[in-house]
């Protein structure tokens, strides 16, 4: 998970240019990779935040008018526990009650209080 919450995964390592020095993992914040796939590279290029219409760090939909450009100060979680809080403990519940958790993003989903955090 990111510094901010959001879910990340490691695509290789660079490999480095002076023969002394080590390589660097290349991280890549999910939803920022999702948007490159749908909307290309140079697009992502030219958003530096992205703001999802959910407020959910964990999100990864990326559809038309969910995700829109953004800034850090323009896109305020409004959660006390701030963005990496609030995933880390969405994560460790899932972790200790998984069926819990599936059970109330059932009602929510119903309710329509959330959106699947993926497009489908």
């Amino acid at each position: 998970m990111s510094g901010r919450g959001h879910g990340r995964f490691y695509v290789g390592t660079v490999v480095a240019v002076d023969p002394g020095e080590s390589g660097r993992d290349l991280c890549v914040i999910a939803h920022r990779f999702g948007y490159a796939l749908i909307y290309g590279p140079a697009a992502l290029n030219t958003v530096p935040v992205l703001g999802h219409g959910c407020n959910n760090p964990l999100c990864q939909r990326i559809g038309p008018g969910h995700v829109k450009a953004s800034s850090h100060a323009g896109n305020p979680l409004g959660d006390p526990r701030g963005a990496r809080g609030r995933s880390r403990e969405l994560r460790d519940l899932t972790r200790a009650d998984p069926a819990a958790v599936a059970a109330a993003q059932t009602r929510l989903l119903r309710l329509g209080l959330q959106l699947p955090p993926f497009d489908l």
